[in-house]
């Protein structure tokens, strides 16, 4: 019978500690410390992409992040105190990417204008032996394809990042893109013929976001005016 009652009293602390862990996860979640500044576009078991807006003179508390891709959408200038105190003053010029391992801070805005970042946050580990390079052969490789129109922004083992910028009229051949988030950085309209001969035509507002399994297409902008999407390709 003690054994019995030694059980429970173990059951009721285990429950008891994953409850506060939870508790303790769900307070450093940046969207529930900050939920004006920080809107969920894509949240599924492969990634979260936040859209994060930050007015001049802001602080966002403390919160955590898992491995993170932060695009800087426009220019900013930040200080981040992270959790183990130290401090960090940057600044940014607008288009620049980088990846950062799971952290721990608060975020300032210590600049004239709103900060807007967009964060792909990865939710799978790390492959034990990644290429550094896309898997897509360099016949199918976007950038092999359209160099004029595809920027590298990053590249390492984790992600690929693509700065796409589309004339009015611009057709990019056949190519092939791993699974990736794919965010819309201006108002478009574009033709899209996949592999498998279907042909979509869509209109995006700018400022969506959408994660994309593996796919070939050929893409044509119909836009009266240049597009620029942002393409992370997850490896």
């Amino acid at each position: 019978m003690n054994s019995l009652k030694n059980i429970v009293k173990i059951g009721g602390s285990i429950f008891s500690v994953l409850m506060l862990t939870a508790r303790l996860s769900s307070a450093q979640d940046p969207v529930e410390v900050a939920p004006d500044n920080y809107k969920t576009l894509v949240d599924n078991e492969h990634v979260r992409v936040l859209d994060v807006h930050i007015a001049p003179g802001i602080t966002v508390a403390m919160h955590a992040h898992p491995d993170t891709v932060v695009y800087h959408v426009g220019p900013s200038k930040e200080k981040h105190t992270f959790g183990d105190g130290t401090v960090a003053e940057r600044e940014f010029k607008g288009g620049e990417a980088e990846l950062i391992p799971a952290f721990t801070h608060s975020a300032e805005n210590t600049g004239s204008s709103e900060i807007h970042v967009l964060l792909v946050e990865l939710k799978e580990a790390a492959k034990a032996a990644a290429p550094a390079a896309t898997n897509a052969p360099a016949a199918k490789d976007p950038v092999a394809v359209a160099p004029a129109s595809y920027t590298v922004a990053l590249d390492n083992d984790r992600v690929r990042v693509l700065d796409v910028k589309l004339a009015s009229g611009v057709v990019v051949p056949m190519h092939a893109h791993p699974a990736c988030v794919v965010y819309h950085l201006t108002p478009s309209s574009e033709r899209h013929t996949f592999g498998d001969g279907r042909v979509e035509v869509r209109d995006f507002k700018g400022g969506e976001a959408a994660y994309m399994p593996a796919f070939s297409h050929m893409a044509e902008n119909v836009s009266e005016t240049g597009i620029e999407v942002l393409v992370v390709e997850l490896k």
